[in-house]
């Protein structure tokens, strides 16, 4: 498991699309969680915050922020 965790064979480009992304604790359990995935498949998740906010204002647009991305989560949301 450290081996594959220090040495993954394979990345993966991880989007995590929500409101708050500048609160790191508020993902903290699914960070946990794809983390200890991705060390169980010797993977490498590379994960990126996308506040869906700049969407909404014209900020920028999802194709420029998911684009090149091989997932994408957007997890449940309240209010």
């Amino acid at each position: 498991l450290v081996k594959s965790i220090k040495h993954p064979k394979h990345r993966v480009k991880l989007a995590i699309c929500g409101k708050y992304t500048d609160l790191n604790d508020s993902y903290a359990s699914l960070i946990e969680a794809i983390n200890h995935a991705a060390a169980n498949l010797n993977a490498k998740v590379e994960i990126e915050f996308v506040e869906t906010t700049d969407f909404e204002e014209k900020k920028t647009t999802p194709r420029e922020k998911l684009g090149k991305k091989d997932a994408i989560i957007v997890p449940i949301g309240f209010g």
